[in-house]
């Protein structure tokens, strides 16, 4: 029974608030300076439900400080802004109960100004090396710059500059906190910038901020990622419902653009988490669309000899702001372990999906109704926020503790989340266009595209262009731009590969 305390509870009354910063400079903003002229008629307190809509710089929330961090856009004076919302604890969820307020941040063009803390120990930058192919952009996240960089006194670095660029442009964008690096037509080299890193106490002075260098490596594209392409993939999946939702999943879309590019696919597999998952496998799992089965027997014989060619796991989507990734070894060892012992010349692949929105306080309505700023909040945190964080240090423990294993991760979800946020042809599909519910179970769309990328980085290859995607299954803006998806994906997947502290795509 609810409370009438809860149901009448006043909502809070968020005010907004100005700051100064000089240029260049990131400035640190407590919790309680803005929660400071904030009401609640109740006198109940606030907590930071979610910072957003940041523009002219890029707002950070730095949790064990209790802080913001905005950094403002390398070069700009003017105005910054970010919203915060705040709730009082007796909202129950619902969005009339949380109070909104807007962060004004005048930026000026002065970025010698301020007062450092004369306590505080400069950070220190650490030089980076990177990759890319001929004529390819690579996509640099500012969180792969910062995160060998060091900072003695623990504080949150932002990123104030990129300068000194010796080939080709780099261009930024603030809402997804991503660089652009494009290099110059049919260039091959080594390729040079310089960055400079702020703990935010240094008041603007640059002798003490952290610098460093990124070399970039252009290299040919005469050497595929990941070795020769493959005619056959014959998998097994450990997965669950971001993989085998409905008859058209993703296993059906591999199979179907295997018997369109002249490729033969065959997979099975089993339902559930990894916390049960049952050893030794049972199948339990087809798809319409296999060129065969790879597992006929029942009951089944063993793992062993079916000689897989992959093997595909993923933990939930739903448990990475609860659990850490060390939190998931032992139950991820226990099916792993035995996959590597019956078959070792299997490649392991982490099958990286999409996040559960309720995770990071987004609620859907009606179902499947998400507006396209929350949207955009939750591709952000799918492609460059915690979620991708998560699963790359997951990557990197199992690796680390199991050497032998054949370890790829293929970025389904951010993937998805890119061409979301960054093709044209997208702006006008909306979340209820793509998924059914708030899992968020995908529509056939979105198991046709993981397809597709699961299709590139398994084959080692890209479908055939001449594949014609099945209509009405198909939405027309994936449909109609098919082609310039395939490209997409495989320039997308090279990025993710070659990225410093990133994802192992390829091997």
């Amino acid at each position: 029974m609810m409370s009438s305390h809860a149901v009448f509870a006043a909502a809070p009354n968020a005010r907004d608030d100005q700051f100064t910063t000089p240029q260049d400079t990131a400035i640190r903003i407590s919790l309680a300076e803005m929660f400071q002229n904030d009401l609640d008629a109740d006198g109940d307190a606030f907590t930071l439900l979610l910072i957003d809509d940041w523009e002219n710089g890029i707002a950070s929330l730095d949790r064990e400080d209790q802080a913001v961090v905005f950094t403002p856009q390398p070069g700009f004076v003017g105005q910054g802004r970010f919203t915060y919302i705040i709730d009082d604890g007796s909202g129950m969820g619902w969005d009339g109960s949380y109070g909104f307020a807007v962060v004004i941040i005048e930026i000026g063009g002065d970025a010698g100004s301020g007062d450092p803390d004369p306590t505080n120990t400069p950070p220190t930058g650490v030089d980076d090396r990177l990759e890319t192919r001929q004529n390819i952009e690579l996509l640099i996240r500012v969180s792969t710059l910062l995160g060998n960089d060091i900072d003695p006194d623990g504080d949150t670095l932002s990123l104030v500059t990129v300068e000194d660029l010796s080939h080709g442009s780099v261009d930024f964008d603030p809402n997804s906190d991503v660089f652009t690096f494009t290099p110059p037509i049919d260039y091959l080299g080594l390729i040079t910038f310089t960055y400079t890193v702020t703990d935010g106490h240094d008041g603007g002075d640059s002798g003490r901020m952290g610098f460093a260098t990124v070399t970039i490596d252009v290299v040919s594209p005469s050497d595929p990622p990941g070795g020769e392409p493959l005619d056959e993939v014959r998998f097994y999946n450990f997965g669950h419902s971001l993989f085998n939702h409905g008859e058209q999943n993703t296993g059906y879309w591999l199979g179907a653009l295997a018997a369109g590019s002249g490729t033969i696919s065959a997979g099975n597999g089993q339902f559930g988490q990894l916390s049960y998952h049952g050893i030794p496998p049972t199948p339990q799992l087809g798809y319409a669309t296999n060129a065969y089965e790879p597992w006929p027997e029942y009951p089944p014989v063993d793992f062993a000899s079916r000689d897989y060619t992959h093997t595909l796991f993923m933990p939930s989507n739903f448990e990475q702001e609860v659990l850490t990734p060390e939190d998931y070894l032992t139950d991820t060892f226990r099916v792993l372990d035995y996959v590597e012992a019956q078959e070792p010349e299997t490649e392991i692949i982490l099958y990286m999906h999409w996040p559960e929105p309720s995770m990071i306080g987004l609620g859907v309505l009606n179902g499947n109704e998400l507006g396209r700023a929350d949207w955009t909040t939750l591709n952000n945190y799918t492609r460059s926020g915690n979620y991708y964080d998560w699963h790359r240090d997951y990557q990197n423990l199992l690796q680390a503790a199991r050497p032998a294993y054949r370890l790829r991760t293929i970025p389904v979800g951010p993937i998805i989340a890119d061409i979301i946020e960054t093709q044209p042809f997208m702006q006008d599909v909306s979340f209820a266009d793509l998924y059914v519910d708030e899992a968020p179970h995908g529509s056939p769309t979105v198991y046709f595209l993981a397809g597709m990328i699961c299709y590139r980085a398994l084959f080692l290859q890209n479908p055939s262009l001449d594949y014609q995607p099945p209509r009405p299954d198909i939405i027309p803006a994936v449909a109609d731009h098919y082609t310039e998806l395939v490209l997409y994906i495989e320039r997308r997947l090279d990025e993710y590969n070659a990225m410093s502290n990133g994802l192992n795509v390829y091997d």
